[in-house]
């Protein structure tokens, strides 16, 4: 009976231990749920210049940096010049290749900060934009409708390890909805 009892007790533990896909800015990390509050979103124009040459680059970032204590965070980045951006449709992008890609950091530890990246191999991001107005105060709305992001640290050193054991985080269902504004350094 004691035994009936405990089983049945962490199955239920095991069953509230998964993921709910329908809920809005949801997160897990190698499949258990987290706790993630994201901040009011920020969308930034950035510019590279090389030469004679101009990058423009879009960053959607959550929380945004305002708090003077550092918090995780997910930060969007967008290459117009290399992402063919479809409005209403869901778009997958794996590898980074496309132009488009997803980066959640944790908070640092002793070893190091660990992130999360779509980028790297076995990462995917699928992705629906509503509006895409690249110009300064111009709007982009839409969701990331889910992105596996492997995971690795990055040393005091600056160093990239990767992880001894495998991790991973998944996101979905995160709306946005940001007014595009240059960053200022």
């Amino acid at each position: 009976m004691r035994n009936a009892l405990l089983t049945g007790l962490l199955a239920l533990t095991a069953c509230a231990q998964k993921p709910d896909y329908t809920q809005d800015f949801g997160i897990a990390r190698d499949n258990r749920p987290m706790r993630w509050t994201a901040g009011a979103a920020l969308g930034l124009i950035q510019e590279t210049e090389s030469g004679f040459n101009t990058a423009t680059h879009f960053t959607i970032l959550f929380p945004a940096p305002m708090s003077p204590i550092p918090r995780p965070g997910l930060q969007i980045t967008i290459d117009p010049a290399r992402a063919k951006i479809v409005l209403g449709q869901p778009q997958t992008f794996g590898g980074g290749v496309e132009g488009i890609s997803a980066e959640y950091a944790l908070l640092a530890t002793a070893r190091g900060v660990q992130t999360f990246d779509s980028v790297a191999t076995g990462g995917s991001l699928t992705i629906r934009f509503d509006v895409f107005e690249a110009k300064e105060g111009g709007r982009v709305q839409g969701r990331l409708l889910k992105a596996v992001m492997p995971g690795f640290f990055e040393g005091a050193d600056g160093r990239s390890a990767e992880d001894k054991e495998p991790t991973s985080l998944e996101l979905w269902n995160i709306p946005f909805d940001v007014a595009l504004k240059y960053e200022r350094y």
